[in-house]
Order: C-alpha cells, then sequence, then structure tokens
C-alpha cells in the first residue's frame, strides 16, 4: 500500500475539495432543476406549435412564414443534436 503525501502531489495529479451536499440542499437543486427544465420544454413546445401554426395558416404573410420556418428549424437542428450529442 502506496501512501500519497497531500502536500506534495505529483505533477499530473490535481486535489479538489469540496462540501458534501446535504439531504435538503440536493432535494433543492432538483426541484430547481426539474421546474427549470419543465419551463424549457413549454417553451419549446408553444414555439414549435406557434410555428407550426404560423406556416400553416394561409392568410399569414410572407415575413411570418419566413420567422416560423426559421424558428422551426432551429429547434429540430438543437433536438438533433442533442439526440447526436455533437
Amino acid at each position: 500500500m502506496s501512501n500519497l503525501d497531500l502536500k506534495e502531489l505529483p505533477a499530473d495529479l490535481q486535489l479538489t475539495l469540496s462540501k458534501k451536499e446535504t439531504d435538503s440542499e440536493r432535494r433543492l437543486r432538483l426541484v430547481k432543476d426539474s421546474i427549470v427544465f419543465v419551463l424549457a420544454i413549454c417553451v419549446l413546445v408553444l414555439a414549435l406549435v406557434w410555428s407550426a401554426w404560423i406556416l400553416f395558416e394561409p392568410s399569414a404573410t410572407a415575413d411570418n412564414k419566413h420567422t416560423a420556418q426559421t424558428v422551426m428549424i432551429a429547434i429540430v437542428s438543437g433536438l438533433v443534436g442533442y439526440l447526436v450529442r455533437k
């Protein structure tokens, strides 16, 4: 068994100290992350529905259709990028 002197670390090692997360802190972080996730999904769904509505609306202007198409392309591109993790 080897000993490691924390005062003289080898050049290829890095030491990081962090405080242990308590159960209440963990619960609060998970609630916060869940709320942010749900809100982000709601915004994406609303933007996608709005874009589809504008694209299939016969009386929409060409400018509005172009904007809706751009939003839809951005959403689909982001989702594909998320799925392939690139």
